[in-house]
């Protein structure tokens, strides 16, 4: 497929298994070039990943849920585990991170641009998000994307051994596509884009 074939293919795909037929190394292979190519503000290459696989990546999820349960009620748990355990039974899980030492680095390098930094940030950490999402849709893999950053940050850095620098963005579980959502309603492209 091109590459608009592929962002047409991409999806959130929730219900996954591990039963995909790239190895681990080439996985991260892919995730590495990805990494690699994907621009940044004044080249500072900002973005950080940390790529859990099997046993990590089960624990991950498993203390996604372990935080939950402090702050979900009981009677809705059940579908927020349900939820959970969809992705711990994918192959792996993708932490983005921002290393935030540089972004405010930048700030004072680049004080003139000092206010747009972060948001700058933000942006290319995104790109390097749905960089990965359409690599991983190339080669058959499902993904979504996730954000319990604030409920997991603090034990990150302990179980995983993580620079104290990097702030959690976004999760993306990832794995075999057990099952594709529905298409989506798009809003007409002329009133979103306007050609002058």
């Amino acid at each position: 497929m091109n590459f608009t074939e592929l962002m047409k293919e991409r999806r959130s795909i929730y219900e996954l298994d591990d039963n995909v037929t790239l190895s681990d190394a080439a996985i991260q292979e892919m995730i590495e070039e990805v990494l690699d190519n994907t621009p940044s503000a004044f080249n500072a290459q900002t973005q950080r990943l940390v790529l859990l696989l099997g046993l990590k990546h089960r624990e991950f999820w498993d203390l996604v849920s372990d935080q939950l349960k402090k702050i979900v009620p009981e009677a809705e748990f059940p579908k927020t585990e349900k939820k959970l355990s969809g992705f711990a039974k994918g192959k792996g899980t993708v932490l983005f991170f921002d290393a935030e030492d540089v972004t405010e680095e930048l700030k004072g390098k680049y004080s003139l641009y000092a206010k747009n930094i972060t948001s700058w940030a933000k942006e290319q950490n995104g790109m390097l998000q749905y960089a990965v999402w359409v690599a991983f849709r190339e080669v058959n893999i499902g993904a979504s994307l996730q954000h319990y950053n604030e409920i997991v940050s603090e034990q990150l850095a302990e179980a995983y051994d993580i620079p104290k620098s990097w702030k959690i963005v976004a999760q993306m579980p990832f794995g075999n596509i057990l099952h594709t959502p529905e298409a989506k309603s798009r809003l007409p492209i002329s009133s979103r884009m306007l050609v002058r």
